[in-house]
């Protein structure tokens, strides 16, 4: 009997370690537990004392100020509405975006929950998503989800041809003209990643070196993603680990370039994690989604 017990003690120890190091630091948005929404010029989520900023650009109108609501939501009571409205004249892109991880502000683990290029270390990212009904499918570019870099020195890259920077990784709509199913009640996407030798969309689908998957999402209908991804010690060029979920099913496993080297270009080696809509202009599209369920969790070193 006594060795039965010592099994279960050390199952348990070790599953308690595997938990600790998967979970920590990490964070939580349920939108279930008092989080609100304040400020109306840079709307904030205030959550447990903490504060998680949206970026808005110029030239953008929103279809409503963003939301909790508590209707038909993927885990009730609550979740989070989003929404966008035809671009005001002459806008150059519209944009708003909650930073649900930061590159430099306070996240959970402070300086060592940010995440780093190379840092060796998986970084898992988890959300419901669900697209309104009425939901205009984008003429050009529109995401809802990105890892993005910044560009800290401009010098570095002032002669290039595209900016080594921005999204990263991100999960972007097919635009009108690259639909394969013409049903309205779909909206195709297309998991991406962006590395110099893969900047820009032609076909939407795995012709495009930037593509890694291609899938659908009815209109209306709540959907499970994950990603999960380690980005390795390199040299000039970061390379990382990948792997996306869909509805609980392993959808990708990449291992390859992503990012920019801070040291080549003038990239920062930080990265931040963003959820909301962020498209070209268009006079006439309208889109809303729902974000529930939000989960961010870091491996320790």
């Amino acid at each position: 009997m006594w060795y039965k017990i010592a099994i279960c003690l050390a199952v348990s120890s070790s599953l308690n370690i595997i938990h600790a190091q998967q979970s920590q630091p990490n964070r939580k948005l349920n939108f279930d537990n008092g989080e609100r929404i304040e400020g109306k010029v840079q709307p904030q989520i205030v959550s447990s004392g903490q504060k998680l900023f949206a970026t808005i650009d110029p030239g953008t109108v929103l279809g409503s100020a963003p939301q909790i609501v508590s209707s038909d939501c993927y885990s009730p009571p609550a979740c989070l509405k989003v929404s966008m409205a035809p671009s005001a004249p002459n806008s150059k892109k519209n944009k708003i975006l909650f930073n649900v991880w930061s590159h430099h502000k306070i996240v959970p683990g402070g300086k060592d929950g940010i995440i780093r290029i190379n840092d060796n270390r998986e970084t898992n990212i988890r959300f419901a998503m669900k697209l309104g009904q009425h939901y205009s499918t984008p003429i050009h570019s529109l995401l809802h989800f990105q890892v993005s870099q910044t560009l800290n020195n401009k010098s570095l890259s002032a002669n290039m041809s595209y900016v080594p920077a921005g999204p990263v990784l991100s999960i972007n709509i097919v635009p009108l003209s690259r639909r394969a199913i013409k049903n309205p009640e779909y909206q195709e996407f297309v998991l991406s990643i962006r590395y110099p030798g893969a900047n820009k969309f032609k076909f939407y689908d795995l012709r495009d070196s930037s593509v890694i998957y291609r899938g659908k999402v009815k209109v209306g209908d709540w959907n499970r993603f994950r990603v999960s991804f380690t980005f390795k010690p390199s040299g000039d060029q970061p390379n990382g680990n990948l792997k996306f979920f869909l509805n609980g099913k392993q959808k990708v496993a990449y291992n390859g370039p992503i990012g920019f080297s801070p040291q080549k270009f003038g990239s920062s080696d930080t990265l931040g994690i963003d959820l909301g809509i962020y498209r070209t202009p268009d006079r006439t599209g309208r889109q809303i989604v729902y974000f529930d369920d939000v989960e961010i969790w870091r491996s320790t070193k």
